[in-house]
């Protein structure tokens, strides 16, 4: 599977897309005033959670870049690397 990022964003489209552009972001979705904001609980940029395929958050909402790196991080980790841990901490 691929990780895909989508970009939450209000304002102006054109200006928002120029921005993710910059970053190589191809899903930019728009919300009319702050109701996806409202509907995770954030209060202010840069958030983040994770979303698997099937759309079932699989983490809490984080804030700040560093703590997006560390979830992009975490969610860039080879599943086989994974499974090394897993199978070593059942030793």
């Amino acid at each position: 599977e691929r990780l895909r990022i989508a970009v939450i964003a209000s304002g102006d489209r054109e200006r928002n897309a120029t921005k993710a552009g910059a970053y190589e972001l191809d899903l930019v979705l728009f919300q009319a005033r702050r109701e996806v904001a409202e509907a995770f609980g954030v209060s202010g940029t840069p958030a983040a959670v994770m979303i698997d395929p099937n759309g079932l958050i699989q983490s809490p909402v984080v804030a700040s870049a560093e703590a997006i790196a560390r979830l992009l991080a975490q969610a860039t980790v080879p599943v086989s690397a994974v499974r090394q841990v897993a199978s070593a901490s059942r030793v």
